[in-house]
């Protein structure tokens, strides 16, 4: 299961990463200034909200630090020593996006009355958080009626 998820949140990251913007928005603007895309006072031919969404800068930079935010039942949790040696195993594998940092529940928890992910991303200098859940939740009460599921389910193909 482990694997699994650690799977799913490296093609996460990975798909992440194909959608970050890395182009320079003054850039990309300064090929509207040159005429004959500019008009005489210099200002560009383009619509003025396509401008100001293209004016964005990145604000990722790779390498980074980023930081790995395990939640469990919507709590931070830390990462098991078996989910730490994947993602281990995964950075060596992609170094070149940079570091990857267990975000730890009790720098979270420090001086703090509601501790956050955020927070705790803030103290630990991260530059971009990776949150993922699990989420099984099993129930190990018997009633009455697990009676049934022994009998009529598990005895079905039985002969």
């Amino acid at each position: 299961m482990f694997r699994n998820l650690s799977v799913c949140a490296a093609v996460l990251v990975l798909t992440g990463c194909e959608g970050i913007q890395t182009t320079s928005g003054v850039e990309y603007l300064e090929g509207y200034m040159i005429a004959p895309a500019a008009y005489s006072d210099g200002s560009p031919r383009i619509d003025p909200d396509i401008a100001e969404a293209a004016s964005f800068e990145p604000t990722l930079r790779f390498p980074a630090r980023i930081g790995l935010a395990r939640v469990v039942r919507g709590t931070l949790t830390g990462i098991p020593g078996e989910e730490q040696g994947l993602w281990a195993e995964f950075a060596e594998k992609h170094a070149g996006l940079g570091s990857f940092v267990a975000v730890s529940p009790l720098i979270a928890a420090l001086g703090s009355a509601t501790p956050t992910i955020r927070l705790a991303s803030a103290r630990q200098h991260l530059d971009a958080v990776l949150i993922y859940e699990l989420g099984a939740y099993g129930s190990k009460e018997n009633t009455i009626l697990a009676l049934f599921d022994v009998t009529l389910i598990g005895g079905w193909g039985t002969e």
